[in-house]
């Protein structure tokens, strides 16, 4: 389908906080813009541009009048994907009474106004100015015009494909599956047996769900010590659970555990009239991390940390209420811009593919609450600590130690049935219904990175099973 495009400039400061203290530091005149790119197959009038004008606080830019912008660098989502803030401002637009198929999206414009050295410093620094995950650089006139005056396409998703069985072993190594041999051996006997190929997509879906992420077979894997099997790593985590489990409903079944509270008044509705009654509740808890998502994109990567924690909490037994959460971060030194703390001076600079410690912390708690939040949970408390320290080896010389890897806390509380606290079994027959919007490549394969990169610590799925 085939949809009108209109760009919008905003006239309101920019938010970007990062981008803008760049363009101030290296150039006087204001050539930070933020743009809306707005798409529908709706042809607007000008009742709703100018209502499209007031939603955003922005001005209209007349297609044919571009050309100002084009020595600009654009700095755009990613192709074929939309930003959280899109879809969330899609929702709004349609609530403000436009057509449902709109979309919008947010890019940041830099006009360099012929400034070579800002130009250069920009492409030096912009390793830390974008976000290399989601986002992609324009800087080329024509592309940029192709951008801002084009009609976009939407991604259409691509059909399956078999993957020969006699080619497992190759496709395995050409698509990082991080599949060991008995992974490939098991699979293929399977797809005999069915008497067909695997998918591509059922290919990628079994490497996720048995990596090491997912699966944890170095944790379930016995010891071995001095010729004798021992317990389970997560045999030895259960233990304190075997020996004393008073009030504990359930754990190690969910991503979140289940500890007794008290009746609790129920408020419900039968036959027209609200009626109350005391149910058995419990409390539920949950605490993860989400680290090096947060070092590479601090906002993203903690807002999606809070919510895999709040997934995980409602998805407890059969379904519960999450209440409260919190978020925490441990880091190395700040460095804040004139104002050095003393043991500061001696910091260690961060690799050019994560972010620094003082950026983490601007936005990543930004992001962990604004998830919160948004689900109607509020972010109750959180903390930071810092910790970046060189020790002096005789031997070794100086060895530096800090959290350039940030730790990110996402954790919660919440409420639920005691009846609920066990999902129910499933039988054969039973439909399973995938609820959510497109998967991008984004994250997906990340199961199988941890996989790969274990592989040298882990024994062979064979002992594992």
């Amino acid at each position: 389908m085939i949809k009108n495009r209109y760009i919008f400039r905003s006239i309101s400061k920019n938010q970007d906080t990062l981008l803008t203290e760049f363009i101030n530091k290296n150039s006087k005149t204001p050539s930070l813009y933020e743009i809306y790119v707005v798409e529908s197959s709706e042809s607007f009038t000008k009742l709703k541009i100018n209502k499209l004008c007031a939603i955003l606080n922005a001005e209209l830019i007349i297609i044919g009048n571009i050309e100002k912008y084009l020595n600009s660098i654009i700095i755009a989502q990613r192709t074929a994907s939309l930003s959280p803030w899109s879809e969330k401002a899609s929702q709004i637009l349609i609530s403000c009474g436009f057509t449902k198929d709109i979309t919008i999206e947010k890019i940041n414009l830099i006009n360099f106004h012929k400034d070579s050295k800002l130009f250069k410093e920009f492409i030096g620094s912009k390793n830390y100015l974008v976000d290399k995950m989601t986002q992609v650089i324009i800087s080329h006139p024509k592309k940029i015009k192709i951008y801002l005056e084009g009609v976009s396409k939407q991604a259409q998703p691509k059909k399956y494909t078999h993957v020969p069985l006699k080619n497992l072993d190759t496709y395995n190594k050409k698509m990082g599956l991080a599949l060991n041999t008995f992974e490939i051996k098991f699979l293929s006997d399977i797809y005999k047996k069915a008497k067909r190929n695997p998918t591509d997509i059922e290919m990628m879906m079994f490497s996720q769900i048995n990596s090491e992420h997912c699966r944890h077979k170095i944790f379930n894997s016995p010891l071995i010590y001095n010729q004798k099997y021992h317990k389970t790593l997560f045999q030895m985590i259960r233990d304190t659970y075997s020996n004393y489990n008073k009030g504990i409903i359930s754990a190690y079944t969910d991503n979140c555990s289940a500890i007794s509270s008290f009746k609790r008044q129920f408020l419900f509705v039968r036959d027209k009239v609200y009626k109350t009654k005391y149910i058995d509740s419990c409390y539920i808890i949950k605490a993860e991390t989400h680290n090096h998502p947060t070092a590479i994109a601090p906002f993203e990567g903690a807002a999606t940390g809070a919510g895999g924690e709040l997934r995980d909490e409602g998805a407890t037994g059969v379904g519960s209420i999450p209440k409260a959460g919190f978020s925490g971060f441990t880091l190395s030194n700040l460095n804040i811009k004139n104002n050095l703390n003393i043991w500061e001076k001696t910091s260690m600079p961060v690799p050019g593919r994560i972010k620094t410690p003082l950026e983490i912390i601007i936005h990543g708690p930004i992001g962990s609450a604004r998830y919160n939040n948004e689900f109607g949970r509020p972010n109750i408390f959180g903390y930071f600590r810092t910790l970046e320290y060189q020790e002096h080896k005789h031997t070794r010389g100086i060895k530096n130690f800090g959290y350039h890897k940030p730790i990110m806390i996402a954790g919660g509380i919440g409420s639920l049935h005691k009846k609920h606290a066990y999902k129910r079994k499933l039988s054969h027959g039973d439909k399973i219904i995938v609820i959510g919007g497109p998967s991008y490549l984004i994250g997906i394969g990340g199961g199988a990175g941890t996989g790969a990169s274990c592989r040298g610590l882990a024994w062979s799925a064979e002992q594992a099973r």
